[in-house]
């Protein structure tokens, strides 16, 4: 039996690409999975540096949920993927990413020690120049703002910067054979012959190679939003 799957890469916080993997013919497709994981969260690991993780990344999902509501409350066009594979008698599964301490785990031990050591080091030199200069100085000019407070904003920070810079670093090789195996494998227990998977623009290339191993037939489509498309001028 062929298998088709139609890859789509996305912006988290935009509707665009998201409508764009339902503006084609859906007769014969069976299923949309997405990328996501479950809500459990697992808090086994008792190291400053998972907690460090798991505050950055809950940072992280604030910051795209409230760009998706404020993106829905100025378009008026709120989109909810579920909802419009079930209009289309279409099968939903958004559960096909690792988990969050899976994730963590993916990344180099080294990576995620260093990375940690890096950041705190900064904040710490902040802190001493909190207690020597009373405002910020940039290029001999007296800005009047509170050294204190910058020091106050890259602490809050700190979790965020975190996370953010371990999602940029990292190898996400074993997300994207995560996801190829999860869809392959929901699509030979239900009997799926053509689906719709929507990703993050990255994971497209990557997740359409480990599906081509497992004998699907793939159809890239690259993001066609605007951060997307600036993204992709810059080689993976």
């Amino acid at each position: 039996m062929e298998k088709h799957a139609v890859v789509r890469g996305e912006i988290h916080v935009s509707n665009t690409d998201r409508k764009a993997l339902f503006n084609r013919d859906l007769t014969d497709y069976k299923a949309v999975c997405m990328e996501g994981r479950s809500d459990f969260i697992r808090l086994h690991k008792d190291t400053s540096c998972y907690y460090l993780y798991l505050i950055g990344h809950f940072t992280l999902n604030i910051l795209y949920r409230s760009f998706s509501v404020i993106h829905s409350t100025l378009s008026s066009d709120a989109y909810d993927v579920e909802q419009e594979a079930n209009k289309h008698g279409l099968d939903f599964v958004d559960e096909i990413d690792l988990e969050i301490h899976e994730i963590y785990e993916s990344y180099s031990s080294h990576l995620r020690k260093w990375l940690a050591v890096f950041i705190i080091g900064l904040f710490s030199f902040s802190l001493v120049g909190a207690f020597l200069n009373d405002t910020i100085i940039v290029y001999r000019i007296d800005t009047g703002i509170p050294y204190w407070l910058m020091t106050l904003t890259m602490g809050m920070l700190v979790p965020f910067i975190y996370s953010g810079l371990l999602l940029l670093l990292g190898d996400g090789r074993d997300r994207n054979e995560k996801m190829a195996t999860e869809i392959d494998s929901l699509a030979e227990d239900k009997d799926y012959d053509e689906i719709l998977v929507l990703v993050g623009d990255k994971h497209v290339d990557p997740v359409g190679d480990e599906l081509e191993n497992y004998g699907w037939e793939i159809k890239r489509e690259r993001s066609d939003h605007c951060l997307a498309r600036i993204r992709q001028q810059f080689p993976e």
